[in-house]
């Protein structure tokens, strides 16, 4: 005789982990046994996939268009679920939900440019992995407090002011050492030349090391220091 729903008003509990990969272990150790023609009841199924009746229906079956139901429960009528079917179906949601955390995660770690697991073992939960931000976030600040870190913004400042006041001085160096022109023409030219050259030269090194990090919109905003 097959088992009815719980009555109206039964309290929600579950009795499992959120956890899907907690889920799928205990799924297909489920599977394992399950024979192809097994059928169960509302109750029967929930209490196999390890849910009370009114969370399986409310988690798994409501939201799910096509979640296998052999039969569906009404007024004086059983539910009926095909065992294997349903297990399986579920094993294939969780790995889906699965999937799509490792993507919010890898997608929030390209966001906060926080040191991460890597990918493959990226399974944690977004209430995890902000936890982890944070902590990364805290260790990154204590280490431009004590210097060993320096910010980005103010490293690229200093270095185009830095610049700027090299190429200044060069270009006006040959008019401070020779301000009343009693060096030969020639001698003269060539000297701004070079200083020129220089000039041209030390502009470019310093837009080498500054373009990678304004183009690297994922980067941290940190570079190492002293």
């Amino acid at each position: 005789m097959q088992l009815q729903a719980p009555a109206a008003g039964e309290r929600i509990v579950s009795r499992t982990s959120a956890d899907p990969t907690e889920l799928i272990r205990r799924l297909e150790d489920r599977l394992s046994v399950a024979k192809p023609r097994d059928v169960l009841d509302a109750r029967a199924m929930s209490e196999c996939v390890g849910l009370t009746w009114r969370h399986f229906l409310a988690t798994h079956i409501d939201p799910d268009p096509k979640f296998p139901i052999q039969k569906r429960g009404s007024e004086g009528v059983a539910w009926e679920f095909r065992v294997a079917k349903v297990l399986r179906h579920m094993i294939r949601r969780a790995n889906q939900r699965i999937e799509t955390n490792r993507k919010a995660n890898r997608r929030q770690h390209q966001l906060s440019g926080a040191a991460m697991p890597d990918a493959d073992n990226a399974d944690m939960s977004i209430h995890d992995l902000n936890k982890l931000i944070d902590a990364n976030v805290k260790v990154q600040k204590a280490k431009v407090e004590q210097g060993s870190y320096i910010l980005r913004d103010e490293v690229d400042a200093f270095l185009i002011e830095y610049n700027s006041r090299v190429q200044a001085g060069i270009l006006g160096a040959s008019q401070k050492a020779d301000p009343n022109g009693a060096l030969p023409v020639e001698t003269r030219l060539r000297m701004d030349e070079e200083l020129r050259n220089l000039c041209v030269s030390l502009r470019a090194d310093i837009e080498k090391w500054l373009r990678p990090r304004h183009e690297a919109s994922l980067g941290g905003r940190t570079v190492r220091g002293r």
